[in-house]
């Protein structure tokens, strides 16, 4: 092996045949040191999306079989379908790793990985959970080239364990994402008591300055997959149901999302995403001034520190995101509440509920109106198709048509599990009938 600028060039004694790899080639080392096993097109993303380098899918096959050649890594094959359809994945070989090791570059936490230590059953649960965490990088990688990226840590040092033991965990900053993957197989009273003992742990730190979530993602066919799972909405509502029984889930400072696989990475963008209460701030006052800009919401004043405030946090542990009061008498203050619903997290969900049956607790103040804000309409049809719709809630989106303010409209529900839009604004719903 011989380092050269920037890059390492390891040469074979018996002939003139070289190998030269550079920085972003032992990145991919390290994807598969962290990882453990990862399938082809799973690498491939790495290389190009993480990564950033271009090259042609045939021209990693090649870099791929080069690296197979000169003992770094190693490659299987999984067949997943009747059909014959096979997957072809990978593991870095001690070769690969005594390589990074000695020119130090392996990432914090894996210095002495075992690399015996590999899946060797339910595939589709580890390669399930590795594209729930690639997706989620690419996710955040996208809107925010410069900042700081997450980091993947071994459940092993996460916070929670032993107590539990994720399947994998994100980090980035003060915030700690717990990703639970479900194939199907597990009971849900299995998964009640997982959550339970995340929950338990919760009680020893419950301080702001440390954000902890659970994003429980569920197998589809978004990844091939020997189960063949289409629609998954009935699991994530079993799922949610049982969870949303726990009395603990409100009174925790955790975060909690059920989402198919391909929406799970929505849900770690959003726990994930900094400054997250300002933003969504922003938006529901956005919100707001297009309501009344289209002059079909009459603001008088945002409510800050008032009675309403508190006897929301006194009789249910949370107060409402945005209350903003639209009409005063001599005895009775009408006020609209704004709520952000982020998809998938059942938290969200409860909260809403509550403020959709209850008015108001405090003498000569009603709640007459509450508008779900979510980001984009197809996060909204998504999310309302899991969880359902609510008769008394206005639903909005911050993405809104160009032409909102001269025609504006909300959603209302449809059927228990669709909304539709809606601009006749006497048909728009409120709490109080």
């Amino acid at each position: 092996m011989i380092l050269t600028s920037g890059s390492i060039v390891i040469k074979r004694d018996h002939n003139r045949k070289k190998l030269t790899l550079r920085y972003y080639d032992l990145k991919l080392f390290n994807n598969l040191l962290t990882e453990k096993l990862l399938t082809e097109k799973q690498l491939y993303r790495y290389y190009t999306t993480i990564h950033g380098k271009r090259i042609s899918y045939p021209g990693f096959w090649k870099k791929l079989a080069k690296f197979e050649e000169y003992g770094l890594i190693k490659s299987y094959k999984y067949k997943v379908g009747q059909n014959g359809t096979t997957l072809k994945y990978f593991r870095l070989r001690q070769y690969g790793y005594d390589l990074i090791k000695n020119i130090k570059v392996v990432p914090k936490y894996y210095e002495n990985e075992k690399l015996s230590n590999i899946p060797k059953t339910n595939l589709d649960h580890h390669f399930g959970t590795k594209e729930v965490i690639l997706n989620s990088l690419i996710e955040f990688k996208d809107p925010n080239p410069i900042l700081e990226e997450p980091q993947i840590i071994p459940s092993r040092i996460a916070r929670v364990f032993p107590a539990v033991i994720p399947d994998g965990v994100i980090k980035l900053g003060e915030a700690t994402l717990y990703i639970e993957f479900d194939s199907g197989s597990e009971a849900l009273n299995e998964l009640k008591g997982k959550v339970l003992r995340y929950l338990a742990e919760a009680d020893h730190y419950t301080e702001e300055e440390r954000k902890e979530g659970i994003l429980i993602a569920l197998l589809d066919n978004s990844i091939p997959n020997r189960k063949g799972i289409e629609d998954r909405t009935n699991r994530i509502r079993n799922i949610t149901k049982v969870i949303s029984t726990l009395p603990e889930v409100l009174n925790k400072n955790i975060h909690i999302y059920v989402l198919p696989m391909f929406l799970a990475s929505k849900g770690a963008l959003s726990f994930l995403e900094e400054d997250k209460d300002y933003t969504i701030r922003r938006d529901l006052c956005k919100i707001l001034d297009l309501l009344k800009r289209g002059n079909c919401h009459n603001s008088i004043e945002i409510i800050e520190g008032m009675d309403i405030l508190t006897s929301y946090n006194k009789n249910y542990n949370f107060s409402p995101q945005l209350i903003n009061i639209h009409e005063k008498n001599q005895n009775t203050i009408f006020f609209t509440i704004f709520q952000y619903k982020e998809i998938g997290n059942i938290i969200d969900y409860d909260k809403i509920v509550q403020l959709s049956d209850v008015r108001c607790l405090e003498p000569g103040c009603t709640a007459e109106f509450l508008y779900v804000v979510y980001e984009d309409e197809e996060t909204m049809r998504m999310d309302i198709k899991i969880t359902g719709a609510l008769k008394k809630v206005r639903y909005i989106t911050v993405k809104t048509t160009h032409d909102f303010v001269e025609r504006p409209y909300i959603f209302m529900r449809d059927t228990k599990n669709t909304v539709k839009k809606v601009y006749d604004q006497k048909q728009w719903p409120n709490l109080l009938f």
